[in-house]
């Protein structure tokens, strides 16, 4: 019942954005909640279509997690204009380490309990929430604005979940034996430790790697 409150919520708002052209920021966002949908719709011949491929099980997580963080949520989340680089591929690039530590996080937590993408949707969607534009929602949420947060909020949880839980809704089950499903402790758990996964990845990749090679860049 939630979930589809949740998503009523999220259309809602997505119309009310498209409308309003202010709101027309969040256009790409907006469609990486569609895609999502899209997703769980097709989710069948999307798996079938993944199993083919000739990579391990591990490969094939970290593969769709790339293509859903990296490409395709790096780009949406800002209508293919460059947050960090103008250019889009070294704007990739800069994310990589974030978004390679967050999917790889989340396949070592897959390895002790059984999260359901939906799980994985809403915790890595929450995160997200917190952590935009620097802990944006919890300003507005201060400061009494309301009506900000609410639209913004299902539009940021799409945007967030969509770029992890998609390994976890299309690949094979991977016959890892004596998992638990994830309980209220093991979401609360994984929660935590997306923070970690996202700051320890931009913090290494950006912090070390980026000053090393801005520096090795010929001048213009």
């Amino acid at each position: 019942m939630w979930k589809r409150l949740f998503w009523a919520w999220f259309i809602l708002t997505s119309v009310l954005c498209v409308a309003v052209p202010q709101g027309r920021v969040f256009l790409g966002a907006i469609t990486l909640g569609y895609f999502w949908l899209a997703m769980v719709y097709f989710r069948e011949p999307l798996t079938r279509f993944v199993a083919r491929w000739p990579l391990t099980e591990p490969q094939r997580f970290i593969t769709v997690g790339l293509i859903c963080s990296n490409l395709l949520m790096e780009n949406f989340a800002v209508n293919f204009k460059g947050d960090l680089d103008p250019n889009l591929l070294k704007n990739m690039f800069w994310w990589l380490g974030m978004c390679l530590a967050w999917v790889t996080g989340w396949w070592i937590l897959s390895r002790y309990r059984s999260y359901t993408p939906h799980q994985v949707f809403f915790i890595a969607g929450l995160m997200g929430l917190c952590i935009e534009k620097d802990w944006m929602a919890a300003r507005l949420l201060m400061t009494g604005q309301w009506f900000p947060l609410l639209t913004a909020a299902p539009i940021l949880v799409a945007t967030y979940g969509f770029a992890v839980a998609p390994a976890f809704l299309i690949l094979p089950e991977d016959g890892v034996p004596q998992r638990q499903p994830a309980g209220r402790g093991a979401a609360a758990f994984a929660f935590v430790m997306n923070f970690v996964f996202v700051y320890a990845g931009s913090a290494v990749w950006l912090g070390f790697l980026r000053p090393v090679l801005t520096r090795t860049e010929p001048a213009l």
